[in-house]
């Protein structure tokens, strides 16, 4: 009876051997998956980001065509009022 005592705590002891081994791979695969979505939520939050700056960017860039347009514009109308006052 001894024997079979002592194989039954053996196997006890290395079942629980077996789940802490278990409950370490799961710890470091689920600190591994957590690091793993902070680092995909940082990356989506600088894209964001430059997708923000980019469209500013682009917005400026209109604004300052059109600028150039307005001056392209008036440049034209004041060659035509120096060649109306040469005439």
């Amino acid at each position: 009876m001894a024997k079979h005592v002592k194989m039954e705590e053996e196997i006890r002891l290395r079942t629980k051997e077996c789940l802490r081994a278990a409950d370490s791979v799961m710890c470091l695969r689920r600190a591994e998956r957590d690091q793993a979505l902070l680092e995909k939520r940082e990356l989506l939050e600088m894209l964001v980001e430059e997708k923000r700056e980019e469209r500013e960017r682009l917005s400026r860039m209109e604004s300052m065509a059109t600028v150039e347009d307005d001056i392209e514009q008036k440049h034209e109308e004041l060659k035509e009022e120096v060649t109306f006052m040469k005439a």
